[in-house]
């Protein structure tokens, strides 16, 4: 499997199932928004590296499905990126570094046992598969 194929159309409904339960007007407690619950950081991010999508603006496009959906697409395969080379093909690992964060990830090396609860459920939410290894 390449990294490409690793961020499927399922793996996306899974995510906004997820996320928000496909209402695109979700915001949780952290101020992450839309259908993919993405907040202005990663949403900048994306900007950063996908130039076709620099004219729209966070707070003018969040609750738009097909823009937030787009932009979510896009930062999953940025945490991919992220990745260190031997966890990029781990959806797993992908889906705790995009619930948990980059840094939260890196700081607990790569291990998906010392995520916490929520990023484990979440995984299991999405792949079915119990964070049992690292």
């Amino acid at each position: 499997m390449s990294a490409v194929d690793l961020i499927t159309p399922d793996v996306i409904e899974a995510v906004i199932k997820a996320e928000s339960g496909h209402n695109p007007q979700a915001v949780s407690t952290k101020g992450a928004k839309g259908l993919m619950q993405l907040r202005a950081a990663a949403w900048s991010d994306v900007q950063a590296r996908v130039p076709d999508l620099k004219t729209f603006g966070y707070d003018d496009y969040w609750a738009d499905e097909e823009t937030n959906r787009r932009f979510g697409s896009e930062y999953l395969k940025i945490v991919q990126g992220y990745l260190p080379g031997q966890f990029r093909e781990s959806l797993p690992h992908v889906l705790a570094t995009y619930n948990w964060g980059i840094g939260n990830m890196k700081k607990s090396g790569y291990d998906l046992r010392k995520a916490p609860k929520e990023t484990k459920d979440y995984i299991y939410r999405i792949t079915g598969q119990q964070v049992n290894g690292g």
